[in-house]
């Protein structure tokens, strides 16, 4: 058994899960990449079933790349 603290909370992961919501909203990876609705609502649904400490948006970084 582990004792906490009470004067520390727990700390909670940050898992990267973008591309698990193309299962859970029954999408293309196409789709979701495309779809800034999509990916709301894909943040949405991971969020509802992982406790983490917070809820991150998919990345485009092909802006970026262009530049090189």
């Amino acid at each position: 058994m582990v004792r906490r603290n009470p004067q520390f909370p727990c700390k909670k992961p940050m898992p990267i899960l973008s591309f698990p919501s193309v299962q859970l909203l029954g999408c293309t990876v196409q789709e979701l990449v495309s779809d800034s609705s999509l990916q709301a609502k894909g943040m949405k649904a991971i969020a509802d079933r992982v406790d983490a400490c917070a809820a991150v948006s998919m990345m485009d970084l092909s802006v970026e790349a262009q530049a090189f």
